[in-house]
């Protein structure tokens, strides 16, 4: 009873007791059994023990719970029940604390003046051996956002992890608004989380989800939807508050997740990279949101983005190796780190890059001697200067413009990402030794060899077995255990001389309890002594006689007034009769009995034996009934066959078929990892064509398979005696294996599911029912006569298109014809050997239709009698035809344009304009990807419109807009994951239909698109082979290259975020293929690796000739690597152009000006001792740039954006130079021309204005 489903079994077996009796379950009587045994269960017992169940399975679930949280949550200790117990034990065995260097003290005095919201004091976390957060010292301050940065793997979200209570800390203490943090119920309702995945309920709505978490923050229902009024439209998210979660796009889902962290009241905010995956003005408007809660809140985040954390953090902590290697306020370690500031040059077309560097370089050491050229990108040149007077080098360079051939000048000052990357920080080489690698040397892409492309496949294939052996191994064993059980029972129920005879059992009324039993005596005193005996016979046997006059009526009676009391109480009664005929004494009895109770017949009989035995002999004698089962008993041949024929038949539909869904549903796993992460997309990209991929796929596994069905038979053989025989042992090795063929890609279908156990389960779940329905129902067709050809036609379309009928229906057959021979044998061989010639035309008589043609001696009809299977069986072989046909099909290119088709028609946008000509410049140019007009339309909306780009070997275009505008979508119609409505897109003379173009084309798309079960090497090898590469020290030097080498060998899920990146990289970048698509590389890289990712573009570019088109919501990112830009919003292209002529478009500078410390309010902002200086200093501000705007103000820091297009660098800095000589108030100043980000967010912002001007 300790298995629940044991108790629902025991409950329907009291439940059919007591509908049996006729009693039915009430609650007046669900404690007593309703049978007619005492030993019975009756409802109560079942109650109890289910009651017992739910306890230990919820005290065993909240056990394992809190033991094994799974990847959100803090394990406590296996022996945390016997808490006193483990105390005593723990203080005998201390955790050993490491003693680490101290954490970076801070050392700006502003520190003194805020107070501490979370303080963190000796904070360690190990990993076994390894100590990944060291004795971390440092407070987090109210009403201030704290940034906390560090390269993947500095201990960032651990630490986090320990405030939140996700991941148990070894050792310090966490104080949270002057309280020690033990545990997670401590800080729950003042604590609000963002993880750093998107976490939600896919089936619930946004509002629904708010409504949640204010409730779980001890907010009542209407409280929380007031709250819910008010931060809807904060977050933008007014419009989708009815739409489910999963419906989201990824910045929605971030800003949800951000609403679901401060909804409720929270007064400490944990913000785990709250702004990844959103485009650049929803990240402003994060920001604005974070601003406005900061004087209310303790905040902590997190994140890649440089500028981001400029841009929030009032302090900025920075971590490296579990140490905390810096903290202070992001003016203040600029000041302690300094690293210098850039200028950028753009020189003029008509002249010679090198030679300006040269000359240029020259004029600017004489003025600052460490300065040097750290880049040259097109004719783009990027020189490093340390601090110095800029004044003079400004005018100096804006007066010989000409002379160098200067078209504009750009200047940034030190910013937090040249903080983070100093190696006093970050203790990194500068040159990383893959960025020095030599390239020249690495293959490029050459055409693949078709055993090449096999041997890569089968290669991956087999590898994934492998490394996923436990997802074949447990199947296979489930289904041998089907096997084996159906062998078992087949083989208990051949035909053998006897039945095995069980334990005797002897009858008594006692058996059933106290009853009650009726008695009537007619005669004289005769009867009174037969009733003594009788009454005495009774009571010995536990129960109560009545003496009635009339035993029918009465127990009629007895019925009426209560039926239940009839039924389990009144088992047996007797009528005697006593009297004299010609002197003799004449008894004559009747034994009445209940007809339900199963033994009541012998029982009453016995008591009447009994009682006129010790009448007529006397007291010493006495009758026993005894029921034996039946011994020894011969079988006839014809039962003995039926019943082996039932036995098969339950067999092959009720058993046999489980096993074999099993194991075949385990091939679904492999398939579906591949598609899920759209790890196959990337091989089409390589050549594979589909059809080569599914064949392949299908011959592994059927390999498999076989193997599998060739040890299932050996099981039949060996174990079975009716299957030995190599005709039997072939034939159904056949059934198998045809089996194999058709239900290996009819599962494939099933690992297009969102998730492999919905797969899993909807194949078993619909293969056993098609399967057992449909055999039953052709097996009925084919029995009944006036059904005619319907169960044979209908054989045959089951046989094609369904394959578990195919194994029930077929092996049934098979089986069923092995027991006929079987059978027919055993006879005709115990005739002969018994000379029993009437019983051998007995065997081969019955009837002239029904004559076995074996009885005549052996012969082509005698074969064709005994042959165990018919050519319909071949049918199956069409099923695997139809099933590998429609996967290819589904992948293919041709079916993604005949399906897009339809649903243009469906909503009437399918109008195909021409495409234009080429050029016979463009024929001539074999070296360009050429996108011309391209429109795409979803569900009637065009989201891509008129996009068009150019671009040739050796250049690297960016492509920016904000979510939803149509980037991403263009790349899936670039790498035919999508359909193009309109426009043309070719790569030399190829056009997109053509297989050609894909094998021209690397990708890495913004999903990591791995088969996470194979290692990095595995994939690259993979890929390389794919590609016409099968040197392995070419994958080595790609592994060198992409600086995985040293965990090459690890599988690719245990990899950080980046270094996923990095494979994914070099997947798109492997074999050298001429265009490299690149969607979002480096979301979710730290600043260090992004900058590597930066040099080994621009290096490959450089070296290779190699094409790239970027998207990247990294505006550095483009600068660094792109030499032109395309910025799209609403799907179509609202700027292009270099980089320099297009933030010359939005001229401006970004001045940042540090305040003198002076007494600050709460909110923030300056006191009324200073308020005037400060009105002043806007008031000046706003005469002398009157279309100047504050961006942000806070804690002492102003943020101005100034808009000028005559203003030189050398006048700004003339005049800022000038304003802080004379004012008190001005500590520093740093000023940088409009950033490639101003020029995107004039595109996203101010085009609405323009738009909605012409509507």
């Amino acid at each position: 009873m300790l298995f629940p489903n044991m108790g629902l079994h025991y409950g329907f077996i009291a439940i059919q007791q007591y509908e049996y009796v006729e009693i039915g379950v009430r609650w007046k009587n669900f404690h007593k059994p309703g049978g007619y045994d005492s030993n019975d269960i009756s409802m109560l017992n079942v109650f109890v023990m289910l009651i017992i169940d739910c306890f230990i399975y919820l005290i065993l679930a909240l056990y394992l719970d809190a033991v094994n949280p799974g990847k959100y949550g803090m394990p406590k200790d296996i022996f945390f029940p016997f808490k006193k117990l483990h105390s005593f034990f723990k203080k005998h065995n201390n955790v050993d604390i490491e003693e680490g260097a101290e954490s970076f003290q801070v050392r700006d005095q502003e520190k003194s003046k805020l107070t501490k919201g979370i303080e963190l004091i000796d904070l360690q976390k190990k990993y076994g051996k390894k100590t990944v957060v060291k004795k971390l010292n440092m407070g987090i301050y109210q009403d201030q956002i704290t940034v906390l940065l560090g390269h993947n793997g500095a201990g960032k979200s651990t630490t986090m992890g320990m405030i939140t209570g996700m991941i148990k800390k070894t050792a310090g203490k966490i104080i949270i608004n002057g309280k020690e943090v033990q545990s997670r119920s401590d800080i729950t309702e003042s604590l609000g989380l963002c993880p750093q995945d998107s976490l939600f309920f896919p089936t619930l709505t946004v509002t629904e989800h708010l409504i949640f978490f204010a409730m779980l923050k001890g907010k009542s229902c209407q409280e929380s939807k007031r709250e819910i009024q008010d931060l809807l439209p904060k977050l933008h998210l007014s419009d989708k508050k009815n739409s489910l979660a999963d419906k989201l796009s990824g910045g929605m889902k971030r800003k949800l997740c951000l609403g679901m962290a401060v909804i409720g009241g929270s007064k400490i905010l944990i913000l785990d990279e709250p702004s990844s995956g959103m485009d650049p003005e929803s990240r402003r408007e994060m920001w604005d949101l974070l601003h406005e809660w900061r004087n209310e809140k303790t905040i902590l985040i997190t994140t890649h983005f440089m500028e981001e954390a400029d841009a929030l953090g009032d302090w900025i902590a920075i971590m490296n190796d579990g140490e905390l290697k810096c903290y202070g306020t992001p003016m203040y370690l600029k000041k302690q780190y300094e690293t210098g500031s850039n200028l950028i040059l753009l020189i003029k077309k008509n002249k010679d890059v090198k030679e300006a560097v040269k000359e240029l370089e020259k004029v600017i050491k004489s003025m600052f001697n460490s300065a040097k050229c750290i880049g040259i990108n097109g004719n783009e040149v990027r020189f490093f200067l340390p601090e110095g007077n800029y004044i003079k080098l400004f005018e100096f360079l804006e007066s010989n413009k000409d002379k160098y051939g200067i078209e504009n000048i750009s200047f940034t000052c030190t910013t937090l990402e040249d903080v983070f990357l100093s190696p006093k920080v970050t203790a990194h080489e500068e040159d990383d030794e893959y960025v020095r690698s030599d390239l020249t040397s690495i293959a490029r892409t050459k055409e693949s060899a078709f055993y090449l492309t096999l041997k890569a496949l089968i290669f991956k294939r087999y590898i994934f077995i492998f490394r996923k052996s436990i997802f074949y191994i447990i199947p296979t064993l489930v289904a041998f255990l089907f096997i084996g059980l159906c062998v078992y029972m087949g083989s208990q129920t051949q035909a053998d001389d006897t039945l095995d005879s069980g334990p005797p059992l002897k009858i008594s009324l006692s058996a059933y309890g106290k009853t009650t039993v009726y008695l009537n005596t007619i005669g004289g005193s005769d009867s009174d002594d037969i009733r003594k005996i009788y009454e005495r016979l009774v009571s010995d046997q536990n129960s109560k006689l009545n003496i009635v006059s009339d035993v029918s009526q009465s127990i009629l009676a007895e019925a009426k007034e209560y039926l239940p009391y009839y039924h389990q109480h009144m088992i047996v009664a007797a009528e005697i009769f006593t009297r004299e005929s010609g002197g003799q004494k004449i008894i004559e009895a009747a034994a009445l009995y209940n007809n339900f109770p199963i033994h009541s017949v012998p029982i009453s009989f016995n008591l009447l034996s009994n009682t006129i035995a010790k009448y007529t002999l006397g007291d010493k004698y006495s009758i026993s009934t005894t029921h034996h089962p039946l011994m020894g008993s011969k079988i006839k041949d014809n039962v003995t066959n039926n019943l082996n024929s039932v036995e098969i038949i339950i067999l092959w539909q009720a058993v046999m078929p489980w096993g074999f869904l099993f194991f075949v549903g385990s091939f679904i796993y492999f398939p579906y990892v591949e598609m899920s992460t759209k790890f196959t997309q990337l091989q089409f990209m390589c050549g594979v064509k589909p059809a080569v991929y599914w064949l392949t796929t299908f011959a592994t596994d059927f390999v498999i398979y076989l193997l599998v069905a060739l040890v299932i038979c050996l099981i039949f053989t060996l174990c079975w005696t009716p299957y030995r025989g190599i005709k039997k042992f072939g034939a159904f090795y056949l059934v198998l294996a045809l089996y194999g063929t058709c239900a290996i890609p009819y599962c494939y279908l099933f690992a297009r599911l969102k998730s492999f156990a919905s797969g899993y389960s909807h194949f078993i779940t619909i293969g056993s029912f098609t399967g057992i329905i449909f055999t039953m129902g052709v097996i009925a067709l084919q029995e009944l006569p006036e059904a005619g050809e319907a169960g044979n036609i209908l054989n045959v379309i089951f046989s094609i298109t369904c394959p578990q009928y195919g194994l029930i229906y077929w092996g049934l057959k098979f089986s069923l014809k092995v027991i006929e021979n079987y059978n027919f044998d055993h006879r005709i061989n115990a005739a002969y050997r018994h000379d029993d010639r009437r019983r051998h035309l007995d065997i081969c008589s019955i009837d002239n239709e029904h004559r076995s043609p074996c009885c005549d001696g052996t012969g082509p009809a005698c074969d064709a009698w005994r042959s165990y299977i018919n050519s319909e069986i071949y049918y199956m072989l069409l099923c695997a035809v139809i099933y590998l046909l429609l996967n290819i099909i589904l992948d293919s290119y041709l079916r993604k344009r005949f399906m897009n088709w339809v649903r243009n028609i469906s909503t009437k946008h399918y109008n195909r304009i021409p495409n234009p000509p080429d050029t016979a410049e463009e024929l001539a140019d074999h070296s360009t990807l050429r996108v011309k007009k391209l429109k795409k339309f979803y569900s009637g909306k065009l989201v891509v419109k008129d996009v068009s780009l150019n671009l040739k070997k050796g250049q690297c275009l960016g492509i920016l807009g904000v979510n939803g505008a149509g980037k991403t979508t263009t790349f899936k119609m670039l790498t035919r994951e999508e359909v193009k409505d309109n426009g043309d897109i070719k790569i030399n003379a190829y056009s997109v239909e053509n297989d050609k173009f894909l094998k021209k084309l690397g990708y890495c798309p913004q999903d990591d698109a791995l088969n996470y079960s194979l290692t990095g090497r595995d994939i690259l090898k993979t890929i390389a082979m794919l590609r016409g590469i099968q040197d392995a020290l070419i994958v080595d030097q790609f592994l060198d290259l992409f600086g995985l080498a040293k965990i090459a060998d690890i599988k690719c899920e245990q990899y950080s975020g980046g270094n996923k990146r990095r494979l994914s990289f070099g997947v798109a970048v492997i074999g050298f293929p001429d265009f490299i698509l690149l969607d979002e590389p480096t979301n979710g890289v730290d600043p260090l690796s992004r900058r590597k990712f930066w040099s080994l573009i621009k290096k490959i570019r450089d070296m290779k000739q190699n094409s790239f088109i970027l998207t990247s919501h990294s505006m550095a990112e483009c600068e660094a690597v792109c030499n032109d830009l395309k910025i799209m919003k609403a799907g179509t292209i609202k700027k292009e152009g270099p980089i320099a002529q297009l933030k010359n478009e939005v001229c401006g500078f970004n001045v940042m000006l540090k305040l003198k410390q002076g007494d600050y309010d709460k909110g923030g902002g300056p006191s009324k001792s200073q308020i005037t200086t400060v009105t002043e200093l806007k008031d000046f501000f706003q005469k002398k740039f009157p279309t100047g705007q504050i961006r942000d103000e806070h804690s002492g820091m102003i943020h101005y954006y100034i808009e000028s297009k005559e203003k030189r660098w050398s006048q700004l800095f003339g005049l800022f130079e000038d304003l802080k000589q004379k004012s008190t108030l001005i500590e520093d100043y740093s000023i940088s021309e409009a950033s490639l980000e101003d020029v995107f967010l004039d595109v996203a912002r101010h085009d609405d204005v323009a738009e909605e001007g012409n509507r």
